[in-house]
């Protein structure tokens, strides 16, 4: 049973982070929350609820831009029983980072970089660590200073040789 509920729960993770269509991710998913559930692995189900949170939250339809909590979900409760897991949390931290490049602040960009970095450790051989290094990268690439910026060869050389993904990052921003 664990090793269909893994499948079942895992099948999502490539779903949403490459979906067009995030309604439709939300319509097809759902039941596999069900589905794990039944196969009597809650954590993967609450995994499951999480990812569809995601899509929520990257729609608008949660209670605010970086948060997963609406009318069906808590995201504190969440946090409480999945904070000490590293799997999970992990998890989340990386959807809490792709929400802050997008919808939050530099700022708040950096330092959910900076808790996704701390947890990502837990997740190597999946596709959590290169979401998290992409996300990363771009909210290095978030406090870049603008073109024409006088610090900018300074940083833009400091930013490229500090991490791997940044130079793509920063080259993706470059070609805008």
């Amino acid at each position: 049973l664990f090793r269909s509920a893994y499948a079942a729960g895992t099948e999502a993770w490539a779903a949403v982070a490459c979906t067009p269509h995030l309604e439709r991710f939300e319509r097809d998913y759902v039941p596999t929350v069900a589905l794990v559930e039944r196969l009597k692995n809650p954590g993967f189900a609450d995994g499951v609820r999480l990812l569809l949170q995601w899509a929520r939250a990257l729609q608008g339809k949660t209670r605010a831009p970086l948060a997963l909590s609406d009318a069906g979900f808590d995201e504190a409760d969440w946090q409480r029983r999945y904070d000490g897991h590293p799997f999970f949390s992990g998890i989340a931290a990386v959807m809490r980072l792709q929400l802050a490049v997008l919808l939050g602040d530099a700022e708040q960009a950096a330092a959910a970089a900076a808790e996704s970095a701390r947890r990502i450790v837990h997740l190597p051989g999946t596709v959590w660590p290169l979401l998290h290094e992409f996300w990363h990268g771009m909210a290095l690439a978030r406090s870049h200073p603008a073109p024409g910026s006088p610090a900018l060869d300074r940083k833009s050389t400091r930013l490229n040789s500090s991490h791997r993904c940044i130079s793509y990052a920063v080259f993706c921003l470059k070609k805008k």
